[in-house]
């Protein structure tokens, strides 16, 4: 038998979910915990562990928020970059040994 409270082992699924990368699930079963538990009063010891749990996860959603943003970033930078490209390739002058464009 686990002397772990059912709600510890809500967040510690909820923990798996965010180290699967799963952040729907994540998201879905805090609000489970949020609705189950709002009224329950805890132990101490119960809710350091809470604590600690939800620390984890929080850094692990700020990893992959930072990797999110910096990946968008840098598509944000190639399109720029062909933009300009393609830009600069439709208002340059067809020169010999170039593929001539057609309509």
């Amino acid at each position: 038998m686990s002397s772990e409270h059912p709600i510890e082992i809500l967040t510690r699924t909820i923990l798996s979910a965010s180290e699967a990368g799963h952040w729907d699930q994540v998201a879905c079963l805090y609000q489970r915990r949020s609705l189950e538990f709002v009224l329950r009063e805890l132990p101490v010891r119960v809710i350091r562990r809470l604590i600690d749990m939800d620390t984890l996860i929080q850094e692990r959603a700020r990893v992959v928020h930072a990797a999110t943003r910096q990946n968008l970033l840098q598509v944000q930078e190639r399109r720029r970059k062909l933009l300009q490209w393609k830009q600069q390739w439709a208002s340059s002058p067809v020169e010999s040994g170039r593929f001539v464009r057609t309509a």
